[in-house]
């Protein structure tokens, strides 16, 4: 990038443009719609009147959806960290623990691993509760034939990381065992499919149409996955609809789920970096199904 300044605002960012003069008034300046505050424009227009100030969709995000070597770098540590903090909480998990205890290990053995924080708040989420896509850690205790799915990730230098596993507490029976297998498999065809060229659309419907065809499309409802970088979810959408082709050095996320309300789900999410031919995985961990006694 070049022709840009930096300011450093002592008060307020709006004080600072003023006193550089870095906007004038025969400029048309863009600002990210989705992320000014309405209040924040209005300042800009009272302190630029004669400026014209023009909405923008996913501007900077363009700029920085592909990934400099330095960011894939960040991205498989961060990516590490998580790998690293599943493997030592996993001893810790069995019946008769709640929900939150294994959330609250997640995050603190990826602080000891050179997290700078959490991603997001760790979903854990056990027995009927892992049919939820988004179930936050509760107060449930664990039960003996529970599925639990534990989706987290870590921060380095910035970067965010998402990993997600499903591990069944006791033994699976053959019932979760096969669905389990439908979510490895669908998530292991998107990984062999992804690749710089094809759309995030195409690449959506190489998951989807595999559970389709196992007689569990109406139980994936979500994207296959998103991008990764500086927040945990970021372009591009790869999921049914979008166009967005991807390219050398995006990093994204694959993570096919099936979601039997009231029942229990199945999600296995992993973190990729497109490549020409292919794709290269950040997270490591096993995907084989765990069986916790």
């Amino acid at each position: 990038m070049q022709d840009f300044s930096i300011v450093i605002a002592a008060k307020t960012l709006f004080d600072g443009l003023k006193q550089e003069n870095v906007i004038s008034p025969s400029q048309k300046i863009g600002f990210e719609a989705a992320h000014l505050r309405y209040s924040h424009y209005l300042a800009l227009i009272e302190l630029f009147p004669n400026t014209s100030f023009e909405p923008t969709e996913n501007m900077v995000e363009s700029i920085a959806i592909r990934k400099e070597p330095d960011e894939i770098s960040y991205l498989a540590e961060a990516a590490n960290i998580a790998d690293s903090a599943l493997a030592r909480v996993l001893p810790f998990v069995k019946a008769g623990k709640k929900e939150f205890e294994i959330a609250a290990k997640l995050s603190y053995r990826m602080r000891c691993s050179g997290a700078e924080k959490d991603s997001f708040d760790p979903v854990v989420a056990s027995g009927w509760r892992s049919a939820l896509p988004h179930g936050m850690a509760s107060d449930k205790v664990i039960d003996d034939g529970d599925f639990l799915v534990m989706d987290f990730g870590a921060v380095y230098k910035g970067y965010a990381s998402d990993i997600t596993r499903t591990v069944a507490v006791g033994k699976a029976s053959p019932n979760m065992k096969m669905i389990y297998g439908i979510v490895k498999d669908a998530q292991q065809k998107a990984i062999d499919a992804a690749r710089a060229g094809m759309t995030c659309d195409a690449l959506d419907r190489v998951a989807r149409d595999y559970i389709h065809q196992k007689g569990f499309g109406q139980y994936f409802g979500h994207s296959l996955g998103h991008g990764l970088g500086l927040e945990v979810h970021s372009p591009p959408r790869v999921g049914a609809g979008s166009e967005t082709v991807l390219e050398e050095n995006f990093v994204i996320t694959i993570e096919p789920g099936i979601y039997i309300p009231n029942v229990g789900g199945v999600r296995i999410e992993d973190d990729i970096v497109i490549q020409k031919d292919g794709a290269g995985l950040l997270t490591h961990f096993s995907r084989e199904l765990l069986e916790i006694e």
